[in-house]
């Protein structure tokens, strides 16, 4: 178990973490293979997974995002070479809700450490929503990189 300032009880299998709030609602976060590196750095897909649902109308819950972040924080101190890509889940075209929480979420989080890049304006408001989470310094501009050929290619 891992456990993380004011966070839910996290369970830990290899590179897969979940959660279940105080709604039973469970949430699964994982980090899978990205197909690309850029400069030797390794990129790994974030995903968020809301595996169960609730019947009760929840309304905003602060643990899932410092959960998230414990998640995260966790994730980059055993790994920490790689950056991470967080594209939104279009299901429910809910999308832009996703984006905004999961910006929201890193903006309040307490991880100096890492940066979230994200793609220009103009792709977020053609519905691109992805972001790139790295440490600050070398991998940072790593990152950059990676970003700036992620945003190239969707624009050709």
């Amino acid at each position: 178990m891992l456990n993380y300032k004011n966070s839910y009880e996290i369970t830990k299998t290899e590179d897969t973490y979940s959660f279940k709030t105080k709604f039973n609602i469970e949430y699964l976060v994982s980090f899978s293979e990205w197909e690309n590196t850029v400069n030797e750095l390794v990129i790994r897909n974030l995903t968020l997974a809301e595996i169960s649902e609730s019947s009760l109308k929840v309304g905003i819950d602060v643990r899932i995002g410092t959960t998230i972040e414990g998640v995260i924080s966790d994730y980059f101190t055993n790994n920490p070479d790689v950056a991470l890509i967080y594209v939104c889940d279009t299901l429910n075209q809910q999308e832009g809700k996703r984006y905004a929480r999961f910006k929201r979420w890193f903006q309040n989080s307490e991880m100096a450490e890492l940066i979230l890049l994200e793609p220009p304006v103009d792709l977020i408001e053609q519905g691109f929503y992805f972001a790139v989470i790295a440490k600050s310094g070398d991998n940072e501009v790593k990152a950059s990189n990676f970003m700036n050929k992620s945003i190239e290619d969707l624009t050709k």
